[in-house]
């Protein structure tokens, strides 16, 4: 799993967990149409009780404009949290408009960043996965490995747990010692 050194990635992996698709937010839940007048109430009705799919209904509700005053009165989630689900759904907006020419590699990596897979963003180009990787690749974009202090900086630990992320500087120091990998 990553874990992320952004709120916006450790989102966007949950969600990816959770959902296990390469579905958005809203395709999880809109089956009606953000068109269809009842699918607002339907919305505010999901925010206002806690329940499992009421994340996904977050995301309706930013793309059917909603402000985060008017989600906060609805699901008393706090601002903090709505702002980094907000941007996240700005993200997949701006990334809708794009093309697969279009991205430099400072915007594929911030995307990159922010949690994005790279069939998420296929699909929100309208392209395949491969296409993506091979982008990724062409700008060697990779995920690098960082570092979890098991101890909490109380005394140096003696086994080390690492995560991938999309970031500049990888805190693997690889060796040629025996390795062992644990799959969670």
């Amino acid at each position: 799993m990553d874990i992320g050194l952004a709120i916006l990635m450790f989102i966007a992996v949950i969600l990816f967990m959770i959902y296990l698709s390469t579905r958005s937010i809203v395709e999880a839940i809109n089956h009606w149409g953000a068109a269809h007048e009842s699918y607002q109430l339907k919305i505010i009705k999901e925010l206002r009780e806690p329940g499992p799919n009421r994340i996904w209904f977050l995301g309706d509700a930013f793309r059917l404009g909603l402000s985060i005053e008017e989600i906060f009165q609805h699901s008393k989630i706090d601002p903090w949290f709505l702002y980094q689900i907000k941007d996240l759904i700005e993200i997949e907006e701006k990334t809708k408009k794009m093309t697969i020419k279009s991205f430099s590699s400072e915007i594929l990596f911030d995307i990159k960043r922010k949690g994005f897979s790279d069939s998420r963003i296929a699909k929100l180009v309208k392209k395949k996965t491969k296409d993506i990787r091979t982008l990724r690749y062409k700008h060697k974009i990779h995920p690098v490995y960082k570092r979890v202090d098991t101890c909490a900086a109380e005394f140096e630990a003696t086994s080390t747990y690492l995560y991938s992320t999309y970031e500049k500087v990888c805190e693997s120091n690889a060796s040629n010692n025996k390795k062992i990998i644990r799959l969670i």
